[in-house]
């Protein structure tokens, strides 16, 4: 009885997998072995990603402004070697659509990836909780625009630019793929 009329195209039903974590996840198929000839491979079409670019924030972030895109021989050079692979392999095996979000950052550390609330969820984590709160309640004193270190480095500030905003997706699993980032 509505006026209002939605069309949806290309539109797929499927597996959604998170592939986060530092610089082995961020780690891009133009560079890996034999990536040059895998980016060149035709991608199922029933295969996207969604990259979250690397950034950070203060406060909890809502929303993404981001899309869903086909793996191409244009870009899947710059996407992460690990998600492109597993996509692959999933949709292979799995012969259901795949979606990958790719939400990974070079350089940075676990902790920055760890929702506030989690520290405390771990007894063993007593020093990392009390370093956590002390650093957040430090960062939100700063004046707006101020970094304040490495943000990289800092707890909660990806976890709320790059993962909160996925909360209201249903994931099927996540693949973690840290490096040498904490000892």
């Amino acid at each position: 009885s509505g006026k209002t009329k939605a069309v949806f195209r290309d539109l797929l039903v499927g597996d959604v997998w998170l592939c986060s974590g530092q610089s082995n996840m961020y780690f891009r198929l133009k560079e890996a072995k034999g990536g040059k000839e895998a980016a060149e491979v035709a991608t199922p079409p029933a295969i996207r990603i969604l990259k979250v670019e690397p950034r950070w924030s203060r406060a909890p972030i809502l929303t993404l402004d981001r899309k869903w895109e086909a793996v191409t021989p244009q870009n899947a050079p710059m996407l992460g070697a690990v998600s492109v692979f597993l996509a692959r392999d999933l949709h292979a095996r799995q012969g259901i659509p795949i979606g990958i979000i790719d939400s990974s950052k070079s350089g940075a550390k676990i902790e920055g990836f760890t929702d506030p609330a989690a520290f405390h969820s771990i007894s063993g984590l007593a020093d990392t909780t009390n370093w956590a709160d002390r650093e957040i309640v430090r960062m939100a004193m700063l004046p707006p625009g101020e970094r304040g270190g490495d943000l990289s480095r800092q707890p909660a500030l990806i976890f709320n630019a790059m993962i909160h905003p996925l909360g209201p997706l249903t994931i099927k699993g996540v693949v973690w793929y840290q490096g040498e980032g904490n000892h």
